[in-house]
């Protein structure tokens, strides 16, 4: 279970970003005040878990085969 979130949620950060820095998705990134543990901080503890960076959104193929993080 833990898995699908994970890949989940690095699919919907590669979409996002890859599109416009002014879409609102992408502006939903920034922190608007601090919760206990905001999206961008689980999304990079699940990019680190995976072993992917941010740039690497940027090819969409790859980036699809690189967050595979459960089996198929």
């Amino acid at each position: 279970m833990g898995g699908e979130k994970c890949q989940a949620r690095l699919r919907w950060f590669g979409q996002i970003q890859r599109r416009d820095s002014e879409h609102i998705g992408r502006r939903m990134l920034r922190p608007r005040g601090r919760p206990k543990r905001r999206f961008m901080d689980v999304v990079k503890e699940d990019m680190k878990l995976v072993g992917v960076r941010e740039e690497e959104a940027e090819d969409r193929v790859r980036w699809r085969q690189m967050i595979h993080c459960g089996d198929p």
